[in-house]
């Protein structure tokens, strides 16, 4: 059958069914059957969601299971009922028809005086139906202006997310460092055509979408819509932080935007300027909106990786003491030699860290809800003619189940943790700056 012979036995059936009055047949959007209606009982006005391809009611099952599953219901959409209904053989999704969504309220929002501080509250609103699903478990995927609903209630409008039906549960302990993070699952379907992997930046970059579009009205959305990792994504990430600069707002919402649909991802952290990536969390957004501290999640060393770190601090303090003597002696050729074979030592001391076993313990042994997903930085460099070593932890929460494939993901990320720079040493005809770094080197 067509999908206007499926819609018409549905809405034969709907008139059967002596709860609703009003049906009006909005037309089918995106393969899904959208009817206003009145429940009789309570004088509702709602809006009745049949998806026409699936078949098996596996989705709006599944909007109803989610729903269930979060705790705090105000930012997300209005369902009735606690099953979905079943007309002809297809199962809907009932809820309380919205007033408007936030596609249809950007404009008015354009013509408001104090539109930068109203365009703030509905973007923090929907953080908080964010967060909720968050907080159940779930990755929303698709924040887009025309799932953002908005319901007038006492003088005010209240913010909530739809169309949660995509969400993902969260299946391993970190998001990909190759993961794509952006907004909307129908466009990775579209531009992608296979599964990615999600994590709760996702979501918050999609929610950055939001904001870009509520206070650049006369929109670039095909331009966010491109800002893909690949050949040309750097151009359209570039012309967008180029619109940010220019937008007739605060600067302090030009960095909030900014950090919203930052390329680079909690996933990439160096511990070089947090305020350089996206937030990892809707926490750490809403904390730092709200006057908070811009920080990582605190998370307590283990007692495994203190005690490597100490192991570590040890021989960067001897390999500084004879690289001190052989700088002294003038002797470049033994200086990188003596580089090399500490760097063959604290390889194999990073290979034995990133065991399985290793890694398990590691997990198991952490007392936290969530379990921990730690990332390493180790530079041994002479930058600037000075001699440091740093050894850097990056401990991020992430979701609950460990994947056993994760551990070899993690040996190949550690082989390209260490890095060397070392411009003095490796060109001969440096005396002159190989003079100073003798100089600077500590006594």
């Amino acid at each position: 059958m067509t999908d206007s012979e499926i819609k018409e036995l549905i809405l034969d059936d709907l008139e059967d069914d002596k709860r609703f009055t009003d049906i009006k047949d909005e037309g089918i959007k995106n393969d899904t059957l959208i009817i206003f209606m009145k429940q009789k009982e309570n004088n509702l006005n709602c809006a009745l969601k049949v998806p026409l391809w699936d078949t098996t009611g596996e989705q709006s099952e599944r909007t109803y299971k989610i729903i269930q599953d979060v705790k705090d219901r105000t930012h997300l959409a209005r369902l009735i009922g606690t099953k979905p209904l079943v007309y002809a053989g297809y199962k809907a999704v009932l809820m309380e028809r919205a007033d408007m969504n936030l596609k249809e309220f950007f404009p008015s929002l354009d013509q408001n005086k104090n539109f930068e501080e109203e365009m703030w509250d509905i973007i923090i609103q929907l953080a908080l139906g964010n967060k909720e699903l968050h907080l159940a478990g779930y990755i929303y995927r698709d924040p887009k202006d025309t799932n953002c609903l908005g319901y007038k209630e006492g003088g005010k409008i209240i913010w909530t997310v739809s169309d949660f039906e995509y969400a993902s549960q969260k299946r391993s302990t970190r998001s990909h460092q190759s993961a794509i993070e952006y907004s909307s699952y129908e466009l990775i379907e579209q531009y992608f055509k296979k599964t990615m992997q999600y994590s709760q930046s996702t979501d918050i970059f999609g929610l950055g979408v939001e904001a870009f579009q509520g206070f650049n009205i006369e929109g670039t959305h095909q331009t966010l819509r491109n800002m893909w990792p690949g050949e040309e994504h750097s151009i359209f990430y570039d012309f967008v932080m180029a619109q940010i600069a220019q937008l007739n707002i605060t600067k302090d919402s030009k960095y909030f935007l900014r950090r919203m649909l930052e390329i680079k991802t909690p996933d990439n952290l160096t511990g070089k300027n947090i305020k350089d990536y996206r937030y990892s969390t809707i926490d750490m957004f809403l904390e730092e909106f709200h006057g908070g501290p811009t920080a990582t999640p605190e998370v307590k060393p283990t007692e495994l990786y203190q005690t490597i770190e100490r192991r570590y601090l040890s021989q960067i303090e001897q390999v500084t003491n004879s690289n001190k003597e052989l700088l002294s002696a003038g002797d470049i050729v033994k200086l990188a030699n003596a580089r090399e074979e500490f760097l063959k030592e604290v390889n194999n001391e990073i290979g034995k860290y990133t065991s399985k076993d290793e890694v398990q313990a590691l997990l198991k042994g952490n007392p936290l809800d969530n379990t921990i997903r730690q990332r390493w930085e180790k530079d041994y460099e002479f930058t600037q003619g000075k001699l440091r070593e740093v050894i850097d932890l990056k401990e991020t929460i992430s979701s609950t189940e460990f994947k056993k494939e994760e551990v070899e993901q993690v040996k190949t990320q550690r082989s390209n943790l260490l890095r060397y720079k070392n411009p003095v040493c490796n060109n001969q005809n440096t005396w002159k700056k190989y003079k100073t770094l003798v100089e600077l080197l500590p006594k």
